[in-house]
């Protein structure tokens, strides 16, 4: 009986990192998608913040990505 509790408790944990983990990505997409200038009134520039650092990497990446999609980069 301890070992199926002590499985359950394991999947549980697992399940909650892997969805915490899906909502932090779900976030990272939808602060990549803002506009700069929505970025620049939340004090989200790259030179302020980790955050923003981030961000504009990942708007980077994105635009090479598509870009190397159309042959361009």
């Amino acid at each position: 009986m301890r070992r199926v509790l002590r499985n359950v408790g394991l999947w549980l944990e697992r399940f909650a990192a892997k969805r915490d983990s899906n909502e932090r990505r779900a976030a990272a997409v939808k602060l990549v998608e803002l506009d700069a200038r929505t970025l620049q009134d939340i004090g989200l520039e790259p030179w302020r913040s980790p955050l923003g650092a981030r961000i504009a990497l990942r708007r980077y990446e994105m635009r090479r990505w598509s870009a190397s999609r159309l042959g361009l980069y």
